[in-house]
């Protein structure tokens, strides 16, 4: 990819995130104002559900895709022969799927143990059923074309084309509720009809773009297609791993309490979420700038590399979070519109959570650059089973907080299994990984977690003030003894940027 397609690319979902951010800004009190907590959580939980409808068409198609990319765009004969071999399976998915949309829209299997409330189930269930016949037309067929034309450049043209489609069906679902007083369904069949028609716009476009490339179905090879979506399920695995964190949250809090509670604990994890999408959205540039310099075996600009991110959130990210928390339960009580009890508690555990995950970043993406597949399934699958197992052990005596603190600790496995995985994958490339500044973040790290803990406890108990003002004052000494620390090339690099 060209560094203009990358910026292009990496624009669209940077913008794409801002919209994320916006939308959730707004849609909550519209939502609220309108629905109620009750009716909010429904739409909450079918939000979650919705993404395992497709999952297994998904893997399959990255799946394919990946094969595609290896072809390359000269093998297009082959790269067809990929595609239709699988329409015909994803779309007899779909069917099957549909069918048993229609069971449950009869008898409400899921429905029931999800404890949706007993006059939204016929809306529910229905929604659901709906979604399954979209897919057919859309899920099933749409991105295995759209991923062939990234093959020939076209990456950043429908990156943009997915972001204006997000953007619109999030428009449509906020004017239907707020001026014309949606019901669930009805919000949720408009979105769709938004998407559907960026959808016949991308088929279009992908029409002519398949005869400007010269590239045509030109046979079947129903066994190869059939043995690669065998060889999918693996990954369609892995999502489910890695979807119980976030989407299979909102459908285990939902069974085991009520769409209510997933209110409180998904609107304050929006909070939280929104500084991971602000440190996610630099992921692109970061894992370029390092895997370039993993490309050409440049040391010390990689330890550089590590040193400046953890310096960038020592410095800027934890002291803002600190800050926000004492003004976040007021913030979270207007945006909310006063409808939703803040709960303290589970915010300060998600903050903290969020933190770990900035600590974990570099890891994170020096893992996916490198290709460590097996080692990141690996270290998803212990992460999320763990979670799983306290939320399990716990919940009857914690309830909301058992989700709370269970991410919380889940991140802290997260993030010792990364710089295990880490440390291991460094002695065997013979890697000299300085680890030291890392050292000085998890202190750092360590002290705003404990102011954040102390200004939860100060909430009600006053006389424990006076603890915080230590903590406030070791800070930027801990700050500036990380800064004598850093390595030259990296004093050096800070220096240029102000002359």
């Amino acid at each position: 990819m060209t560094s203009k397609n990358f910026i292009l690319a990496s624009s669209a979902k940077w913008v794409e995130m801002l919209i994320i951010i916006l939308v959730n800004i707004f849609t909550v009190p519209i939502i609220l104002s309108k629905w109620g907590p009750e009716i909010f959580g429904a739409w909450l939980l079918l939000q979650g559900v919705l993404v395992y409808i497709n999952l297994p068409n998904l893997a399959y198609q990255e799946f394919i895709h990946n094969i595609n990319l290896k072809l390359g765009a000269k093998k297009k004969r082959e790269i067809s022969t990929n595609i239709a071999s699988g329409i015909p399976l994803t779309v007899t998915v779909s069917l099957i799927m549909v069918c048993l949309l229609i069971i449950e829209l009869n008898f409400q299997i899921l429905t029931n143990n999800l404890n949706v409330p007993d006059y939204l189930k016929k809306e529910w269930t229905l929604a659901l059923f709906i979604f399954g016949i979209y897919s057919i037309i859309t899920y099933s067929i749409n991105p295995f074309l759209t991923h062939v034309t990234h093959i020939f450049g076209y990456l950043p043209l429908f990156t943009w084309i997915g972001t204006i489609r997000f953007f619109f069906s999030q428009i449509a679902i906020l004017i239907s509720i707020s001026l014309f007083n949606a019901s669930l369904v009805k919000a949720f069949i408009v979105s769709l009809l938004a998407q559907i028609i960026m959808h016949i716009i991308e088929y279009i476009i992908v029409f002519f773009i398949f005869k400007k490339e010269g590239l045509k179905f030109v046979s079947i090879n129903m066994k190869k297609g059939l043995d690669n979506y065998v060889k999918s399920l693996w990954l369609a695995f892995t999502f489910v791993i890695e979807n119980i964190g976030t989407n299979g949250l909102r459908i285990i809090i939902t069974a085991m309490s009520n769409p209510a509670i997933l209110v409180i604990f998904a609107t304050i994890r929006t909070i939280t979420n929104t500084l991971g999408h602000a440190i996610d959205s630099i992921g692109p540039s970061f894992l370029t700038e390092l895997m370039k310099n993993f490309s050409l075996k440049k040391i010390k600009a990689i330890n550089m590399n590590y040193e400046l991110y953890y310096l960038f959130i020592s410095i800027l990210v934890f002291p803002l979070i600190i800050i926000l928390q004492l003004f976040i339960e007021d913030i979270y009580i207007i945006w909310t519109l006063g409808k939703i009890d803040f709960d303290v508690n589970t915010y300060t555990y998600l903050i903290i959570s969020v933190l770990i995950i900035c600590v974990n970043f570099p890891f994170r993406i020096t893992i996916s650059g490198n290709n460590l597949v097996k080692e990141k399934f690996n270290i998803s699958l212990i992460k999320n089973i763990f979670l799983l197992i306290f939320i399990y052990i716990t919940y009857e005596h914690l309830k909301i907080l058992s989700f709370s603190i269970g991410l919380l600790l889940s991140e802290i496995l997260n993030l010792f299994l990364n710089y295990f995985i880490i440390r291991k994958f460094f002695k065997k490339i013979s890697f000299n990984f300085k680890d030291k500044i890392f050292r000085i973040t998890i202190i750092n790290l360590l002290i705003a977690s404990i102011i954040s803990i102390l200004l939860l406890i100060v909430g009600s108990e006053n006389q424990y003030r006076a603890l915080i003002l230590p903590c406030f004052i070791l800070y930027p000494i801990i700050i500036a003894y990380m800064i004598k620390k850093l390595d030259q090339k990296t004093l050096n690099y800070i220096k240029s940027i102000y002359k």
